[in-house]
């Protein structure tokens, strides 16, 4: 591992306890150091890993626009948090915000598999509801994807929207007025914990007009010590709200705004911030435009 010097002003003898206490002190250094160089490879792995399962918002349909943001926790703690957007066909698209229990590989592993089954649930039917449930079955399989939490919206290009979530905090929709609204319904518990069971809420709706934001986050962004959940949605429904009037703000400009101001760099929790803009007079002969994605690794 090393080599650990002791030095004296002058020649003396060095005893057998001496001894002793010096190569346990050398054995303690190199037990210590090779704990370190395991977290950091785990650390290192893990980050990559993460970097890999993470999709590119490099297009978005032309009525929308994107922005997402990916932050590690304290100790640049690798977590299962994450975002995506699927092609859901002709003027639909499908965006998601979700969060795997625990920390490191296991926990980006599992948020890999999430998201995987997640995107081949809507492959399979552009019903909310039904692909929650697919997706619930799912994670009930595995210790890794058990109990993860998970909110998909369905967005239409005409501004109808379903939203469902599983367990998740609610995502947030800001007018242009700046009056905003938390989607409390549709609400479900955790990924396999019985979500499929009968008495669970139907699958909610809203709509965006044009200009209107909608924001998807992980609780991390809302979570502080010493302070109620209420507490940090009520510092992000004032922070979106103070930034939806102005139309021609990009919207990576006001996801690095919300992660700047919301998120603590002392937060033992990863942080996933999704935000979108329904944009309105724009051609709809193509499907795709610019879309923005910002993580930050170093």
């Amino acid at each position: 591992t090393g080599a650990l010097v002791v030095t004296f002003d002058g020649r003396r003898h060095v005893g057998n306890e001496e001894l002793s206490l010096l190569s346990t002190l050398g054995a303690r250094c190199a037990g210590a150091l090779e704990r370190a160089s395991l977290y950091e490879g785990e650390r290192e792995t893990a980050l990559v890993l993460q970097r890999r399962l993470l999709p590119a918002i490099t297009s978005v349909p032309v009525w929308l626009d994107a922005a997402a943001r990916y932050e590690p926790a304290a100790g640049r703690q690798i977590g299962g948090d994450w975002f995506q957007l699927i092609d859901a066909g002709p003027h639909r698209t499908v965006a998601v915000v979700g969060d795997a229990v625990g920390h490191g590989i296991a926990s980006a592993a599992a948020m890999g598999q999430l998201r995987a089954a997640i995107a081949t649930a809507i492959a399979g039917t552009f019903d909310t509801g039904a692909a929650l449930e697919i997706v619930d079955r799912f994670a009930a399989q595995g210790p890794d994807t058990l109990g993860a939490s998970v909110a998909i919206a369905l967005l239409h290009e005409n501004g109808e929207c379903d939203y469902v979530s599983a367990g998740h905090p609610p995502s947030l929709v800001v007018r242009t007025s700046g009056e905003s609204e938390l989607l409390e319904e549709g609400r479900r518990p955790l990924l396999g914990l019985g979500s499929t069971a009968a008495h669970v809420p139907k699958v909610a709706s809203f709509r965006l007009a044009p200009g209107d934001l909608l924001v998807m986050y992980s609780d991390g962004l809302i979570e502080r010590r010493g302070e109620t959940l209420d507490d940090g949605l009520d510092r992000l429904r004032t922070l979106v709200a103070a930034h939806a009037a102005h139309a021609a703000l990009d919207v990576e400009m006001l996801c690095e705004t919300i992660v700047g101001e919301m998120h603590c760099s002392e937060s033992d929790d990863d942080v996933a911030v999704f935000v979108m803009r329904r944009v309105c007079g724009r051609s709809t002969t193509g499907t795709e435009g610019a879309g923005h994605q910002s993580i930050n690794e170093e």
